[in-house]
């Protein structure tokens, strides 16, 4: 791909960059935060395969634990071409609370999130475009009235909707199949059939990052992503790393 044809999307992801910075500078509350993350995916075939991720999310200023979060999903296939493909799978989540680096006491909160979601792609010349669908339910443990302990049982808080829209773009391979690329990314949550709902929008989530294939079973991400809440924004610097195993064979 030539220089010439990636300028005008790279022009445009600066003019959200500057948007969301504009954005922010307005914003009741800023926030900045690291985003750890590792996951493998391993394949059984070419239709079926399972994927684990676990994510490590950090107050930056002073250095404080803000949120855990595991998924395990089954994915399968769609169709003749393989662009497609459902995954139904369950997130755990261990909310530090109160939301805040500069708390006296912490008290940690499970969630339970059964989920699916609806993956595909396309491509147009070299560059991929990506469309994620996911519903998730969320699954609160109770907690007592000043949220200092927990207490028996979980509750049901609401279903939320997310919609994912990526655009991969290669820019240069390095060694046989291992690319550099950059990714653009917007995910939007909806909230809904859920307890005290006033606002269907939960939030929004833009982010840029650069893709290194490391070896062609792992590569390593690392990026922005900026999180809009109402009167709420919060700025991830992110690193993660991503290998898949094969547990069959080519035929």
């Amino acid at each position: 791909m030539t220089i010439k044809k990636i300028q005008p999307i790279i022009k445009s992801i600066f003019i959200i960059i500057f948007l969301c910075h504009t954005f922010s500078s307005n914003a009741i509350e800023n926030r900045n935060l690291a985003w750890l993350s590792y996951s493998n995916t391993i394949k059984f075939n070419q239709k079926w395969s399972i994927n684990n991720e676990i994510t490590e999310r950090l107050f930056m200023s002073p250095i404080a634990q803000n949120q855990v979060v595991y998924k395990i999903k089954i994915s399968r296939t769609l169709g003749e071409k393989k662009l497609w493909d459902i995954s139904p799978g369950i997130g755990f989540s261990f909310q530090s609370t109160p939301q805040t680096p500069y708390r006296e006491n912490t008290l940690i909160i499970p969630e339970i999130r059964p989920q699916i979601e609806l993956n595909g792609r396309q491509k147009l010349s070299k560059i991929t475009f990506q469309h994620r669908f996911r519903l998730e339910s969320r699954f609160y443990h109770h907690t007592t009235v000043d949220k200092k302990e927990l207490a028996n049982g979980y509750y049901y808080k609401n279903l939320r909707f997310r919609y994912q829209f990526a655009i991969n773009i290669p820019l240069f391979t390095w060694k046989e199949n291992q690319k550099v690329q950059l990714k653009v990314a917007d995910e939007v949550h909806l909230k809904f059939l859920g307890k005290s709902i006033d606002n269907i929008f939960d939030h929004n989530r833009f982010s840029t990052s650069i893709t290194i294939d490391v070896s062609p079973s792992t590569n390593i991400e690392t990026g922005y992503q900026l999180w809009m809440k109402e009167n709420l924004l919060s700025h991830f610097f992110r690193l993660g790393v991503s290998q898949t195993f094969k547990i069959h064979s080519k035929k």
